[in-house]
């Protein structure tokens, strides 16, 4: 199976810094005499929404770093309706260098991948380059395919009827790009996509978008390896490795429950004597308050200088989910949090009462599946031992507690 690609590099030295373009895409490929214009990839500016996974193979790249900008060339005149955009990268092996034929749920899921840009990319004149200068830098090692997914909501669409409001592409014999399209609930159509649940695809093609990867400095750090798993019920442990790190001064530790919201559980500083190091470096972190439930973990690794570079997410699955209820801080003394876990998307019911039974609150809040958490205000309620009831709606399932307010 014969590959079609070009990849053309300028690099420069700046400062002791490594910067460098890799375009992909053959720039003399006649889009025009295929007689089909309405490519799809990177987006499609002829349906009010899309939702489009594209395929960069390794040896196009040919290089590794931190990308932070993407420029492709749109041929058509207008982008006012069709600007506004989601950005994902992420990586595939490199034996797998298209779509599965007649998987049309065959996604990265999002929850593999970073968010590198959200809002407008920029441009001047149309036609002409379309610039999205990254939020997040992508590190990217080379040792695997990279996989860009936009998702443009913007409502409206760029449609005309010469059908030549498409980005350049070039064409080949791989499944380069999936896509899914709707103009949207409002106009009769398939709903918006679920970036947690990723909707399945219309179709996939081998009409892939030229790009310019702007490579903009030398990776920070090459993390050779991250990984997590059970300890213990309640205990997660993470390792990872660097072969190599330049002006790194630590990595945050992040925990999500579903794969996209995530936060901060901790920091580990760099072992490398002032951020610097040739050698491998190996590192763990103790999550001690990771219960049962599946849990997403990923690194944010900080410069010195304030820049920051995420990791790929990586998985421990929990037990099957159960409704549970914990109360803290115990004694209370004005908020009282309650963190619930919970199967499913619920809705709760939750009332306080004295030891002689009267109820001094009464609230109800909307949970989503895992861990969530609901503050009570019991600043006005005086002194003394109480119970707090979180009863569940839909299945009638309840919990009691009992904490202190002084």
């Amino acid at each position: 199976m014969k590959k079609i690609y070009f990849t053309l590099a300028f690099a420069f030295f700046t400062a002791g810094l490594f910067a460098q373009d890799v375009s992909i895409g053959d720039p003399d490929y006649d889009m025009t005499s295929q007689g089909q214009n309405k490519y799809r990839s990177p987006w499609t500016v002829s349906y009010n929404y899309s939702y489009v996974q594209t395929i960069y193979l390794k040896e196009e790249i040919a290089t590794s770093g931190t990308i932070t900008k993407l420029t492709y060339y749109f041929k058509g005149e207008y982008l006012d309706n069709s600007h506004t955009i989601s950005v994902y990268m992420g990586t595939i092996p490199d034996t797998k260098d298209e779509f599965i034929e007649g998987d049309y749920n065959d996604w990265l899921p999002t929850n593999q991948m970073v968010k590198v840009f959200e809002g407008s990319p920029s441009y001047t004149t149309l036609p002409g380059n379309v610039v999205i200068d990254l939020q997040t830098p992508f590190d990217y090692s080379n040792d695997a395919n990279l996989i860009i997914a936009v998702y443009e909501h913007g409502s409206g669409n760029d449609y005309d009827a010469n059908d030549n409001v498409t980005f350049k592409s070039t064409g080949g014999t791989l499944r380069r790009v999936l896509y899914y399209l709707t103009d949207g609930p409002e106009a009769g159509d398939n709903p918006l996509p679920d970036l947690n649940n990723l909707p399945e695809a219309d179709n996939y093609n081998a009409n892939y978008a030229d790009i310019v990867l702007h490579f903009g400095s030398a990776s920070p750090i090459n993390l050779a390896s991250f990984t997590a798993a059970r300890q213990n019920p309640t205990t997660n442990i993470l390792k990872w490795s660097t072969g190599n790190e330049h002006n790194n001064k630590g990595f945050e530790v992040q925990s999500s429950v579903d794969g996209t919201n995530f936060h901060n559980i901790g920091f580990v500083a760099s072992k490398a004597p002032g951020g610097n190091s040739n050698t491998t470096l190996d590192y763990s972190f103790l999550d001690t308050r990771a219960g049962s439930v599946t849990r997403y973990y990923r690194l944010n690794q900080i410069d010195f200088d304030g820049k920051t570079s995420l990791s790929r997410a990586v998985l421990v699955k929990g037990d099957p989910l159960s409704f549970s209820a914990q109360v803290y801080p115990n004694p209370v003394r004005s908020s009282l949090n309650l963190q619930l876990t919970t199967p499913d998307n619920n809705n709760v019911l939750i009332e306080v009462s004295n030891m002689e039974g009267r109820v001094v609150h009464r609230s109800s809040a909307n949970l989503m599946r895992g861990e969530n958490r609901v503050t009570i205000d019991l600043s006005a309620v005086p002194a003394g031992v109480y119970t707090v009831r979180a009863t569940l709606k839909d299945k009638s399932e309840s919990i009691m507690l009992r904490f202190m307010k002084y």
